[in-house]
Parts: structure tokens; sequence; C-alpha cells
């Protein structure tokens, strides 16, 4: 999930070299025929951007299905034993593609090999859901109103399902509030805007000497240093940890040092009234924070938490709520103007009194992390460590809030250690 998450940063860094060639090529170009310049330039930035796509699509129609989906929603075992098989070779095992099996309709069955287990079903009775079948390779899963209620409501895990559509939603609130990709914002931050009154949102420079290319070439620069030398390596980070460090702590200390970078941003403008380099830094260090947190866990832990019948629903919700707190904040932008993208002090101290909201923001992101998103690893001794952890398996997250400390979770981490 990091690696497919590092292609955010990626394609961000691939648009802006396309951007920086495309404008090297022609800047060259008559000037008087200026219309047909950006013209050709536009085209070949939307049509190179076209390549991703297609071969995304490739690749997707390509990408099989993982096992637990065919066993619990497609009901095709045979296809999801020669998947399993092409992916983890011949040494895959009937009790393996049982246990895959495990969450189809029977959260509450204990399988122990290709058994079920009696007593544990005795032990969960009181959240399991009417008569509890034997899980094989034949058992499928419908969707039924009762077993929505189950899960979400009597067991609670609506809370899980509002925590991390809140941390998204809190997350692109601020990420796409603070405006930092826009031409003017880059250059104010670099220390290079140069206009007077109203201009078109791409102009940075009312110097007659400094062409619309220069313009075009140097947002460019400013975006991949700005922009992507954070983002790149704080997704190199992700990928490198994101197996050995608590998923769930890292994005709450992630949203609280975002908050502190905000603080210390929002101060600096409202006393010193300076961008240039100091903000420079601390904008490259805020992106690596969003990316080495919660850019990168508000993706990942709903991918986590949710058993298979739910997961891309519950998933998908969450990212919804994400773009829900792009548009609202690009809504309270039209009418509040929160970006800092005009010369002047009075704007930068303002801009500073808008940081300084969103740190706030990112706060409450913590908050909702710390007592709604439970964790995905195993704790130790009652208390979230942030190195060594353990993940929990498939089957453990499954049982969601109602089976933390269920007969059904133990046994299967015996069974795992045993293994």
């Amino acid at each position: 999930m990091a690696s497919v998450f590092f292609m955010q940063p990626l394609g961000q860094i691939f648009g802006n070299v396309v951007s920086l060639i495309v404008v090297a090529i022609h800047r060259n170009n008559d000037p008087e025929n200026l219309t047909r310049s950006f013209d050709q330039m536009w085209r070949w930035i939307i049509g190179i951007g076209v390549l991703p796509g297609v071969i995304g699509v490739l690749f997707r129609v390509a990408i099989p299905e993982t096992p637990r989906f065919l066993l619990d929603i497609e009901d095709d075992p045979i296809k999801a034993e020669f998947d399993a098989t092409e992916l983890f070779g011949d040494n895959i095992s009937d009790t393996e593609l049982e246990e895959a099996a495990w969450d189809v309709s029977a959260r509450g069955s204990a399988v122990s090999g290709s058994r079920t287990d009696e007593a544990a079903l005795t032990a969960q009775a009181e959240w399991t859901v009417g008569a509890v079948p034997t899980v094989t390779l034949n058992s499928n899963w419908t969707t039924s109103k009762r077993d929505i209620i189950q899960y979400f409501w009597k067991e609670r895990n609506w809370i899980t399902l509002a925590g991390t559509m809140l941390a998204w939603l809190l997350l692109d609130f601020a990420f796409y509030g603070i405006g930092i990709s826009s031409p003017k914002f880059l250059a104010k931050t670099w220390g290079s805007l140069d206009i007077e009154g109203s201009t078109p949102f791409w102009k940075t420079s009312d110097d007659p000497a400094v062409s619309v290319f220069d313009m075009f070439f140097n947002t460019s620069v400013h975006a991949l240093l700005i922009l992507n030398l954070g983002s790149f390596i704080g997704g190199v980070l992700m990928i490198s940890l994101a197996s050995r460090i608590n998923r769930v702590s890292l994005q709450k200390y992630g949203f609280l040092a975002l908050a502190a970078l905000f603080i210390t941003l929002g101060t600096m403008f409202m006393t010193t009234h300076k961008e240039g380099a100091p903000a420079i830094v601390l904008y490259i260090v805020g992106q690596l924070f969003f990316n080495f947190g919660p850019n990168s866990t508000t993706y990942i832990l709903p991918a986590e938490l949710f058993p298979t019948r739910y997961r891309g629903t519950c998933h998908g919700l969450s990212a919804g709520a994400g773009k829900l707190g792009s548009i609202l904040v690009q809504v309270f932008s039209t009418y509040y103007r929160l970006g800092s993208s005009t010369p002047g002090n009075a704007e930068t101290v303002r801009y500073g009194k808008v940081l300084i909201v969103f740190s706030a923001i990112m706060i409450l992101g913590a908050v909702v992390t710390h007592f709604m998103v439970p964790d995905v690893q195993v704790k130790g001794k009652g208390v979230r460590r942030i190195w060594g952890t353990k993940s929990k398996t498939l089957e453990e997250l499954a049982v969601g809030r109602a089976g933390t400390n269920s007969d059904i979770v133990l046994r299967a981490r015996r069974r795992r250690e045993t293994d």
C-alpha cells in the first residue's frame, strides 16, 4: 500500500518534469505567435499525461483479484486456488485457503484446518449473526441488512469508519487549503513574486524583461523543489518503515508534527512578515511529514481495518470524505481568500493566521486518530508501541472491535506463532 501511494509523488515529479521539458522546447518560439505556442504546449502536456492512465488500465486488467475476494464475494474457489498458486507457488495448502475464507459469512466461526470449532462458536454467540454454518471452499456471503446492522452498529465498527473518514477529511482540508501548488504562491514563497494589482493566476512578474516562458519554467522548478523533494523523501521513508512502525501512531504523531510546523510557519509570517529560504525549508519538511505520516496512512489504514466484504466500500467512503474536505476548503478559500498569493506584509500576516487555524485542524486529526482508529498491529504490554510492532492478520482484523480479545483472535495468533 505504501508503494502504491508512492506513485502520487512520482506522478507529481513526472508532471513537473514534462512541463519543464515542454516549456524549454517552446521558450525559443516566435514571441509574436504565443497563442500557437501555448496551444501546442498544453496539448503535449495533456497528451503525455494520458499515457500513464492507459498503462494503468492495462495493468488493472492483468492484476488478479485476491483469493479472499474470490472466495468471499465472487464465490469462485477454483479461480481463488489457481490465482493463489500463481501468486505464491505450489506450496499453497487447503488449510491456507480455508483461512482465507474465514470471514466469508461466519465471522464468529473458528476454523482449525477445515473443521468448525463449536466451542468457539458458542463463546462468540453474543455477537454472531444468526446460525453460523461450517466454512468451506463453497461458502459464500451476500449482503444483508442484518449483517450490516450487526457489524457496524451493534459491534460499533461505525466508530472505526467515522474515524478513517474524519481523519482523511481533516487531512485533505489542510493539505489542499494551504494552496501550495499555485504559481503565485510558489513565487511568493521563493521571494520572486513581482506583480501589482489583479493579474492572471499564472503571472508572477510585471517585469517586461521576464517572458511568459520564464514564468512557466520558474513555476515548474519551484514546484519540483518545494512540493516534490519532501514528498519523495517522505514516500521512500514510508515504504522503508511502514511494516516496522505503528501506523496508527505514525498518523497521530504525524498530525501533531504538522500542527507544530503550521504554528512555526504561521508565527514566522505574523512576526517577521518574510518568506524566502526559511519558508522553503519548512514547506519541504512539511511535505515530508505529510507523506511520511497522515497523507499515506489515511490511505493505508482503511484498507486494513475492514473485512473483505466491506473493505472496498469503507475505503471508498473514507476517500470520498477526503475529497469532500478538499472541496470544502476550496469553497472557504473562495469566500475568505485563504491562500497567500499577493504581495504585501498584510497578506503574509493574514496567511500566518490561516496556518494557525490549520494547526488546530491537525490537532483535531490527532485526537480523532487516537480515540476512533483502532490499532492494526499487536500492542506491546497494553501500550501502543512505535517501533517493532507486528501486524495483525486479516482474519484478526476482520472481526473488528467486537473481537478484540475474542477466543477466535487469540487462537489465530497462537496458530500463526506455532506455524
